[in-house]
């Protein structure tokens, strides 16, 4: 059986993890099983009223964010005491850090750069 994170999310997969936290491919099962990220801040990072403002600050700018080069951000809570969550439609391609590895042709530059600046 597949782990549950907070008797809602059902873990599919892990997608990354840093020194903050660990994304997950889930599926919230209070939504309908909608597979989503569920991006989590852990430890010191989420227990601190500073920190929990950060995060909660994030949540709402990438909510207010509506265009085609962003993602859709969707809940915003705890899992536990120390884990904050928020998930997000979850989108499928490459890292920007695989695309930037030898240098790039620079049409690819470009084309790049228009959408990020978009």
């Amino acid at each position: 059986m597949a782990e549950m994170l907070s008797n809602r999310f059902q873990v599919l997969s892990e997608l990354g993890r840093g020194g903050m936290g660990t994304v997950y491919r889930v599926l919230d099962t209070l939504q309908g099983d909608r597979e989503v990220a569920l991006k989590t801040i852990q430890g010191q990072h989420a227990i601190g009223e500073e920190s929990r403002l950060r995060f909660k600050e994030e949540f709402l700018a990438m909510v207010r964010l509506r265009h085609p080069n962003t993602i859709e951000v969707y809940d915003y809570g705890q899992l536990d005491q120390q884990t904050q969550f928020l998930t997000m439609e979850v989108v499928e391609g490459a890292e920007l850090k695989e695309l930037i590895g030898p240098p790039l042709p620079l049409d690819k530059v470009y084309s790049l750069l228009i959408q990020l600046l978009q």
